[in-house]
């Protein structure tokens, strides 16, 4: 598996997030949902290490439960920062490299409260240097 699905697999297990297409009409909210990531590899012949960016979005339907959102953002980073190994790769999250936003949410009616992280992470294989 390649470093940047096993980091996906494992926030999508850790967060009991959604990913693919957005949840069917109906869910619950407020929920996390997995959308890109980014993978840079630190060697031009190999990709036994390097970077990936995964972004993480949650939303909520009541624009009062601002906290309930942010701490949920608070969660990803939480998530992020123990997150040591998985099953082929060594991680570390670069926080002076990670961001989290929230924003009003207003094309669907309700109006949602959107917001999302964004973190870098840098990897190496298990077994390398």
């Amino acid at each position: 598996m390649t470093a940047q699905q096993e980091l996906f697999t494992y926030f999508k297990t850790q967060l009991n997030a959604y990913d693919g297409q957005l949840p069917p009409k109906g869910t619950q909210y407020p929920f996390y949902y997995l959308a890109d990531t980014r993978q840079q590899f630190g060697s031009a012949k190999s990709n036994d290490y390097g970077y990936v960016t995964l972004i993480v979005h949650i939303w909520h339907n009541d624009e009062k439960k601002r906290g309930t959102l942010s701490e949920m953002m608070d969660n990803v980073m939480n998530v992020g920062g123990t997150l040591k190994e998985t099953s082929n790769y060594k991680w570390s999250l670069i926080r002076n490299e990670s961001e989290q936003q929230i924003m009003a949410d207003n094309t669907t009616t309700p109006p949602l409260m959107h917001g999302w992280s964004s973190l870098r992470f840098s990897y190496s294989k298990k077994g390398q240097n």
